[in-house]
């Protein structure tokens, strides 16, 4: 037990610690201990519940790429309970969705991000773009008067939807150069500098605001009338009604 005590100190940049209080250590080695305590007892399965969220950013960060590095050369199975998608998305393989003590969707993070199953699910993942349309025909969706191409659907024609669209999906240009295919007009009302991207808010008619994000500055000044493409395949949808479960998450009574 000494010589795994000494190993994960080690491991876990411990050393030189052993003699110190609890209140004596900062939130980021008190987080570090408590891990290391459990790693000494060789678990078949490491339970974590929200391990991160009472610590500043940056030692955040760091023991989750320490906890990244520990998973991968361990090969320890881990249990992660997090309200931070993001912290999902690097240290899961699997991602398991819940509502309301409910299992809403489980796949990958990338899977969920790109299809999530129901509106509930998106919200919980934190889609910037969760607003309202209308169906119009099989392959088109209504949004403020302004008809958006979709892949083909099965809701009934006059359904009210709730729909989304990444911000990396959202094609911003000048309305002075030709239309792309599909795009609808709108007006950048802000723009944000967020370092290593560019964060535009651009409005499609009365109270539906788009926020789309690109790597470049695009040639549109806040204020200005801009074309908007989204690509069809980038929609998700689902019926105002419907609350979506993962069929493969339904058990049999």
């Amino acid at each position: 037990r000494v010589e795994l005590a000494a190993y994960w100190s080690e491991r876990l940049g411990l050393q030189g610690l052993e003699d110190r209080l609890p209140h004596e250590l900062s939130g980021g080695q008190r987080q570090r201990v408590a891990l290391a305590q459990v790693l000494c007892s060789s678990p078949d399965v490491l339970i974590l519940d929200e391990p991160f969220s009472a610590l500043d950013a940056p030692v955040r960060l760091e023991l989750r790429r320490e906890l990244r590095r520990l998973q991968s050369e361990t090969e320890l199975a881990s249990v992660l309970v997090t309200h931070d998608p993001e912290e999902a998305a690097l240290l899961a393989d699997e991602v398991l969705v819940l509502g309301n003590g409910r299992a809403l969707q489980s796949g990958t993070s990338r899977e969920l991000v790109a299809r999530p199953n129901s509106r509930e699910v998106a919200r919980l993942l934190g889609v910037a773009n969760l607003l309202d349309g209308i169906v119009v025909t099989a392959r088109e969706l209504d949004v403020a008067g302004q008809r958006l191409n979709i892949l083909p659907t099965t809701i009934d024609v006059g359904c009210t939807v709730a729909w989304s669209v990444r911000p990396e999906r959202v094609v911003v240009s000048p309305l002075e150069s030709p239309a792309p295919e599909g795009a609808v007009r709108g007006t950048l009302v802000d723009l944000a500098d967020v370092g290593t991207a560019y964060d535009l808010f651009v409005t499609l008619g009365e109270g539906v605001e788009l926020q789309a994000r690109v790597t470049d500055a695009v040639a549109v000044g806040v204020g200005e009338e801009c074309h908007v493409r989204i690509d069809g395949d980038a929609i998700s949808l689902w019926a105002q009604e419907t609350t979506a479960r993962d069929p493969a998450l339904a058990t049999s009574r």
